[in-house]
């Protein structure tokens, strides 16, 4: 996957730094590269009465007492019924929506112990790649209808991708257990560039692209306002 990748290109030539530099780069007991797989539920009961449970992974390098730099994926599913839509024949209530998390992150320790034990705070730049595959497989026929007469969409037309970013301040806690083992939990707040007020101003349509547009807006914007996120992993 590309942001493995990414993760091997970022951080391996500074782990390979730090074998030559611990006196300048300490880390919990000479330990600077932390590995992990992380966690997030949302949930939105003012515009959208729905949650989203997201699941990923962390990579993270610490690069002095009180900062560390670091890269992570998040992916979520949710079929959503916030966005129908309808031709002359048909209704399409609902379609799967995914959504591919890319992130930079960059860690900030309050705590007087070492990074990465203690509180701490991580902003986070995020590339979000949206997606369905499936936009008009769940069609109803409207009543009277013939369906022999109704439009067929090729299977090309039930995919559609949209991207936007969003920047997000995490607040939390790390706590190591056994010199290995790395336990973090804490609250996020975030806001994308894509949210329900430009949606608003850019459009009213109602054609598939236009919809999947708005999902974008209202989805990754409702689901990444407020977060509860928990991660664990073990640091080397």
């Amino acid at each position: 996957m590309k942001w493995i990748l990414f993760l091997v290109v970022v951080l391996l030539p500074l782990f390979g730094s730090s074998q030559s530099k611990g006196a300048s780069n300490p880390g919990y007991m000479g330990k600077h590269f932390l590995i992990s797989a992380e966690g997030s539920f949302s949930g939105s009961f003012l515009k959208m009465d729905e949650y989203w449970f997201k699941y990923g992974g962390a990579a993270e390098f610490v690069l002095g007492k009180r900062f560390s730099l670091g890269v992570s994926y998040m992916h979520s599913s949710v079929e959503t019924f916030y966005f129908p839509m309808s031709d002359d024949c048909y209704s399409y209530p609902s379609f799967t929506f995914n959504t591919n998390a890319y992130n930079m992150d960059f860690y900030f320790y309050t705590s007087q112990s070492i990074a990465p034990l203690g509180s701490f705070f991580r902003l986070q730049a995020t590339y979000m790649r949206n997606y369905t595959n499936d936009f008009y497989q769940n069609g109803v026929l409207d009543y009277d209808k013939d369906p022999y007469s109704c439009p067929i969409y090729a299977p090309s037309a039930d995919s559609l991708k949209s991207y936007n970013i969003r920047v997000s301040l995490f607040y939390g806690r790390k706590r190591i257990f056994y010199n290995t083992l790395v336990v973090s939990y804490g609250v996020q707040f975030g806001v994308t560039v894509f949210n329900p007020l430009t949606y608003i101003v850019k459009s009213n349509k109602s054609n598939a692209s236009d919809i999947f547009y708005k999902a974008t807006c209202y989805e990754n914007f409702f689901s990444s306002f407020i977060v509860l996120n928990a991660s664990i992993g073990g640091i080397w």
